[in-house]
């Protein structure tokens, strides 16, 4: 087993053990720390928000280090899906280097300093709730629901850190207490699958504590007075422990942590997911109706659907947190990014009728029926298409119609009306790189409310969903059993599939398709990338432990160049689409170092000895 020596934490927990991670400034003593309630909490808080009790205060914030629209907040505007093979990034800085295939240190130093310090911070949040875990007995004068409350946050916190690094940086040494000066740093590296399968135990003892505390939400029940307006919403209860665990145990399930197929570990994840769901459901979770269903990351605060979600604040367009994701016809911002889905991407946009588009043989299948037209590309699709992507032709806000097609005619792109200004959303492929503009003929819809850049709007991201809870139940029932397999005495995992596409307005999951896990499989990922495309680097992720990134990697990544022509039987709607490929510096590549992230040097360092994970 590979030995992993955590020096690291000597440089930023070590030195300032005598003040429990705590600045003198503050003038607190450990047991005025741990014996009064409110320091308490505020101090194992602090890892939510950062504070200045931390060694440093931006890799004290788990919001920006975990919550993905936190994470992919960076200073080279991309997010982890433009480095995937389903989104292009308008603005072609880091992420196009990186799905490329390179990452040296200049390009993965974005993971341990500025913005998103992902290895850094885990590790305080560890240490945080080793410390509170351990002194939990020392608070005075608290009821037990109070103390139940905070130590299922520690356990929680800790289960969460662990699986954020294994996520990114492969397995990890589960560590849980606090280390000191004596204690022996010669700790084992586990394997991907014994660190999440270790988090998922500890997220389940966090939800034990919840429900002793009372807390399994923290609002009343919908329909109740308070519901969704509790002040401490964006901290974990027991629900979001529960959602954890059942990721944890369907990303240990999954072929890069589970290469040898071993059932019981699908077994494992999908009654997790079923215990979950019928947590959830009896207490107040549901989906949302399809017409609110993007209340669950814009437009409100927080939703019943939501088990765990931050809520960023009422932003712009153009605000740091989403700016990665808009683009700057949106966000008149040079600097912004932009997320602009790859045609391959598109393509998994079933027709109405269910029918798969993934294929050439696809679309010539679905064609034959009536159901798709190459020329007519954006009628009859699963209605998620019209809420997530912008296209040629998409309507702003119910009224402007977006322009993203060249005029040959006039030799120009016509310009767009939004909020009364004049903006171009189509430019000449490969004209404009400074600016984050589309070179695939689309943009994301996911965290744009149809303006330009001059209202503000809810923005929240939701870290776990309910959905999430039926989609993690389906696939691994499926493993375990196939596309009728159910948890005895629960719903089958076809029948999980269809309570999401019902929602989605879509019918249910074509009867061809079912006979056999390894065809139904191939419809479970497209159903998650659809329900999750651009949300909580789902599909990032997914890729990976799936192991069908070096085949995705690998294909041609293709755009929709559109180009306004008569209106004609061959042509409906007055435009010639041309499927085309993105420039060679805009594809991308994959090799299996690309599974994990290594440690620039600067962490790696700090390890008296480290095997780190290989370089790109």
């Amino acid at each position: 087993m590979k030995k992993l020596y955590i020096a690291i934490l000597s440089v930023f927990c070590l030195a300032s053990c005598s003040y429990l991670d705590i600045s003198p400034e503050l003038g607190m003593t450990e047991d005025e720390v741990f014996s009064n309630y409110n320091n308490f909490k505020n101090y194992l808080f602090s890892t939510y928000h950062g504070g200045t009790q931390l060694d440093f205060q931006v890799a004290g914030n788990l919001f920006r280090a975990y919550a993905p629209i936190g994470l992919n907040c960076t200073t080279n505007r991309f997010t982890f899906n433009t480095i995937t093979d389903i989104s292009d990034s308008g603005r072609p800085l880091r992420s196009h280097v990186m799905k490329g295939g390179l990452c040296g240190d200049d390009n993965a130093s974005i993971f341990i300093n500025g913005k998103a310090p992902i290895f850094a911070t885990m590790w305080i949040v560890n240490r945080t709730a080793n410390r509170c875990i351990e002194n939990i007995d020392r608070l005075v004068g608290v009821s037990d629901e109070d103390k139940y409350d905070l130590l299922a946050q520690a356990y929680f916190l800790r289960a969460l850190a662990h699986f954020t690094l294994c996520n990114y940086f492969g397995g990890m040494p589960y560590i849980d207490h606090s280390l000191s000066g004596d204690d022996s740093f010669d700790l084992p590296r586990l394997s991907s699958r014994e660190t999440y399968e270790r988090a998922a135990e500890d997220a389940y003892t966090a939800y034990t504590y919840f429900e002793k505390a009372g807390l399994v939400r923290r609002d009343p029940m919908p329909g109740e007075a308070g519901n969704l307006l509790h002040s401490e919403m964006n901290h974990a209860a027991g629900i979001a422990a529960l959602a954890l665990r059942s990721r944890a145990l369907l990303f240990a399930a999954s072929p890069l942590s589970n290469p040898e197929g071993d059932t019981s570990a699908w077994v494992a994840a999908a009654e997790a997911s079923s215990f979950a769901l019928d947590v959830a459901l009896e207490h107040g979770f549901y989906l949302l109706p399809f017409e609110e269903w993007e209340n669950n990351w814009k437009y409100v605060k927080y939703t019943n659907e939501q088990l765990w979600a931050w809520d960023a604040g009422s932003l712009t367009d153009a605000h740091d947190f989403i700016v990665s994701y808009n683009s700057y016809p949106i966000t008149n911002n040079k600097n912004g990014g932009a997320v602009c889905p790859t045609q391959n991407a598109i393509d998994m946009y079933e027709t109405a009728w269910g029918d798969p588009l993934n294929t050439e043989a696809d679309r010539e299948a679905a064609a034959k029926l009536g159901h798709y037209n190459e020329q007519n590309p954006y009628e009859n699709r699963d209605p998620r298409f019209y809420k997530l992507v912008i296209y040629d032709g998409a309507s702003s806000d119910g009224a402007s119609v977006i322009n993203i097609h060249y005029d040959p005619n006039t030799g120009t792109w016509p310009p767009t009306t939004l909020s009364g200004k004049s903006r171009y959303f189509g430019y000449t492929w490969g004209s404009q790189t400074g600016m984050g503009v589309t070179n695939t003929g689309y943009y994301s819809r996911k965290f744009w409310d149809g303006k330009y850049t001059s209202t503000k709007f809810y923005v929240t991201d939701p870290l776990f969903r309910l959905a999430e809870l039926y989609l993690n139940y389906a696939e691994a029932a499926n493993e375990a059993w196939g596309p009728n397999g159910a948890v005895p005495g629960q719903i089958t995992a076809l029948e999980a599939v269809n309570i999401i596409r019902e929602r989605a307005l879509m019918p249910e999951v074509q009867a061809r398709y079912t006979t056999s896990k390894e065809l139904f499989r191939e419809r479970i990922y497209n159903e998650r990338t659809i329900e999750f495309m651009d949300e909580g680097n789902h599909y990032y992720l997914d890729e990976r432990r799936w192991k069908v990134a070096p085949q995705r990697m690998k294909q041609t990544l293709y755009g929709m160049y559109i180009e306004s022509c008569p209106v004609s039987a061959e042509h409906p709607v007055g435009r010639n689409f041309i499927r085309t490929p993105l420039s060679a510096d805009r594809q991308s590549t994959w090799k299996d170092e690309m599974y994990y992230f290594y440690l620039p040097a600067e962490e790696a360092n700090k390890f008296s000895v480290f095997e780190n994970n290989p370089s790109w």
